[in-house]
Formats: structure tokens, C-alpha cells, sequence
């Protein structure tokens, strides 16, 4: 069997067609938007700026991922909240018409 862009296709004996199957693959990721901060008070704030951002596109994208990271080194702690999401299939507004705020 070979793959061939999201499909998987199977080969026939010489003489037979050959059946070509389409395999599940996942939603495309259309858009990642990044909260992040090294200081205390945008910190501390960093999930209502998320819940506020997701507010706002309510009904306009679907939520593929949440990654929350912490790292730091000797003076700075950064925090960062990660959403990856794809449009919406009813959305009105795709990323080539008007990106995201």
C-alpha cells in the first residue's frame, strides 16, 4: 500500500482496478494564538485574557489543542497558553478573508 496526501491506496494485480480508500485524517490547524508573560500581574491574568479571546470567537472556530507552558531561567518565569484551533464550519469569516484579532 502507498499514501498519498490523505489517502491510502491499495494496489490490484496486473489486469484488475485498483480501489483507492479514503483514510480518516484529522482537521486541518488553521490558526494557533499565544498568550504569554514573564511578569507577575500579566501572570496572573493570562487565563481571563484567554477566556475573554475565546468569547470573542464564539462560534467562529473550534478549540483543536490547549498547551500551557512554564519555564524560567535565573530572573525570568515565563508563562504561556497556547490555542490551536481551525474555523468553524459555518464561520462567515476564514483567515483569508479577515485574520483573527
Amino acid at each position: 500500500m502507498a499514501a498519498v496526501r490523505g489517502k491510502t491506496a491499495t494496489r490490484a494485480p496486473a489486469g484488475r482496478s485498483s480501489e483507492v480508500v479514503q483514510a480518516a485524517t484529522p482537521p486541518m490547524l488553521e490558526g494557533v494564538k499565544i498568550f504569554s508573560s514573564t511578569t507577575p500581574d500579566k501572570r496572573n491574568t493570562l487565563g481571563e485574557a484567554a477566556t475573554a479571546w475565546l468569547t470573542e470567537q464564539r462560534g467562529r472556530i473550534v478549540i483543536d489543542d490547549i498547551n500551557v507552558t512554564q519555564s524560567s531561567d535565573a530572573e525570568y518565569h515565563c508563562v504561556s497558553i497556547l490555542l490551536f484551533y481551525r474555523y468553524h464550519a459555518t464561520a462567515t469569516t476564514r483567515q483569508t478573508e479577515q485574520p483573527l484579532q
